[in-house]
């Protein structure tokens, strides 16, 4: 049986917790999560889990915030992005890039798709002796130089396809 002292000081307690709370949800979420017992502990005790609960709370809207704020960002450029005129530009642009890439000569698509596959270029003058290219044999500069100047030759085929 609970003394009527003894519930005076149990409100007094709750007072004071509820003074110490940032918020009487946090005082309430401890409630729920130990019980009367929680009565029972030491107020230091209490007020640090009180604390620690305000600390939680915090960082649960901080990341709901940046969450928030990132799915802003995220359906304005999505609506940026379903822009029918923009859409029919960045088709033509890619229809652009597919022809240009149709038109290359296999001595100069094929090196560049080994290059875009991640192949080194030991591999790539393997698949080129294997291709049965000119010249046989070749070096890595001579890769890298014959990669330079195909994408020379496609960014100003494209450009001539846009002006």
């Amino acid at each position: 049986m609970v003394t009527e002292e003894r519930r005076t000081d149990r409100r007094r307690l709750y007072e004071q917790l509820l003074d110490a709370a940032h918020s009487p949800d946090d005082l309430q979420q401890l409630w729920f999560r130990f019980g009367p017992a929680l009565f029972e502990a030491d107020t230091p005790y209490v007020l640090t889990a009180l604390r620690h609960r305000a600390i939680d709370r915090y960082r649960s809207e901080d990341r709901r915030r940046q969450r928030e704020e990132a799915y802003a960002r995220d359906a304005t450029w999505a609506l940026d992005a379903i822009d029918p005129a923009e859409r029919v530009v960045q088709k033509l642009k890619l229809a652009g890039v597919l022809d240009a890439l149709s038109q290359l000569d296999p001595r100069d698509s094929w090196p560049l798709w080994w290059h875009v596959q991640g192949l080194t270029d030991p591999e790539i003058a393997e698949r080129w002796d294997d291709a049965g290219f000119d010249p046989s044999h070749p070096t890595s500069s001579f890769l890298r130089k014959h990669r330079q100047r195909v994408r020379e030759r496609l960014r100003d085929s494209i450009d001539q396809r846009h002006s």
